[in-house]
């Protein structure tokens, strides 16, 4: 598994919104994130939309993003 440690920071935001807000528009990701993370199986792309990959996913939980997640769902 890739630490998101190893990414920049762009991609580290990028997986952030990404596993909090769920799938952002491609044109919305900035390209360099996108490149890098896409070579490394964390997001793909389809029908101009970016989402996590499963790798992305793990990431994310591994990261601690699900604990801050459960807290803003708590908070609606």
């Amino acid at each position: 598994m890739v630490a998101l440690q190893s990414l920049t920071q762009v991609s580290r935001d990028t997986v952030r919104l990404l596993f909090l807000d769920g799938p952002a528009l491609s044109t919305s990701i900035p390209r360099p994130a996108r490149s890098e993370m896409i070579v490394i199986d964390m997001i793909t792309e389809a029908s101009g939309w970016t989402a996590l990959t499963a790798r992305g996913m793990a990431s994310a939980v591994e990261a601690g993003y699900g604990i801050e997640k459960d807290q803003r769902a708590q908070n609606y």
